[in-house]
């Protein structure tokens, strides 16, 4: 019977990683070992082979849909890495990506969680439950629903060269998964957000094309189901508390910006 990937002793993990790299690749494994980051319901490891090769193991309590990334792939090349199925004896899911070489963007804070919603946040919630009909007027797109320093892979130059973690992507309102654009403009240092006015630049620069008021919206809204009501996981003190200033700063920074 598989495990759950935090009941799966370290030893087995590795067994793990080790069977799904050969079942996906003829050449040798040289080396496997934990990743330095890793995500939530998942084993990550990094293994190198002796064609000189690296491939990424993840092992995973839930299953990938595969067709996700492959679209997300062909939509944008080289910054998605690929990814496929593997086998593997105990854990309940294996796959075996590419590796983007490169560092991540920056590690986000934990957080303490709480479920207080304060009469602000809830008007900022209400105010937006009127402007809903506006996403009708937008395109389907396929959207990553969670970019952030730890998903985004730069060289030493600082250029942008991989987006990883596709797996829970969606076909949405086009511009729903914009509101992460926050995570790399405004810094955030002990839990509290630091606003200037040098931040500006890399917000406005997001946008190269005109910005119709309903993608902003849209940004609202994925700000608020994606980045503080997720479904399963009671909010943080932090998020909460931190609602309507992020919902303002979208307000404030891209409404200007449109154009009809």
């Amino acid at each position: 019977m598989p495990i759950l990937i935090s009941s799966l002793p370290k030893s087995q993990a590795l067994a793990d990683a080790k069977t799904a790299i050969e079942s996906h690749s003829t050449a040798e494994v040289v080396s496997v070992h934990l990743a330095e980051e890793q995500g939530m319901y998942s084993r990550t490891f990094v293994a190198a082979l002796a064609d000189g090769s690296e491939l990424i193991v993840q092992l995973k309590d839930n299953e990938i849909d595969l067709t996700k990334v492959s679209l997300a792939l062909a939509l944008l090349g080289a910054i998605v890495p690929s990814m496929h199925a593997a086998k593997c004896e105990k854990a309940h899911y294996a796959y075996v990506s590419s590796l983007i070489p490169g560092v991540i963007w920056s590690v986000k804070e934990d957080a303490d969680w709480n479920e207080v919603l304060d009469v602000d946040a809830r008007s900022r919630i209400e105010n937006l439950l009127t402007k809903v009909d506006e996403l009708k007027a937008l395109p389907l797109a396929l959207c990553h629903i969670d970019i952030n320093e730890r998903n985004i892979i730069v060289n030493d130059g600082a250029d942008i060269v991989g987006l990883i973690d596709w797996e829970q992507a969606s076909l949405l309102p086009f511009g729903m998964n914009a509101w992460c654009i926050r995570y790399l403009a405004v810094k955030t240092h002990r839990r509290v957000d630091h606003i200037s006015e040098a931040t500006l630049p890399m917000a406005h620069a997001f946008w190269s094309s005109q910005l119709h008021p309903a993608v902003v919206t849209a940004m609202q809204v994925g700000y608020i189901l994606i980045g503080v009501l997720i479904e399963g996981i009671t909010p943080s003190e932090m998020v909460l508390s931190s609602l309507v200033e992020r919902y303002d700063w979208l307000e404030h920074v891209f409404r200007p910006l449109c154009k009809v």
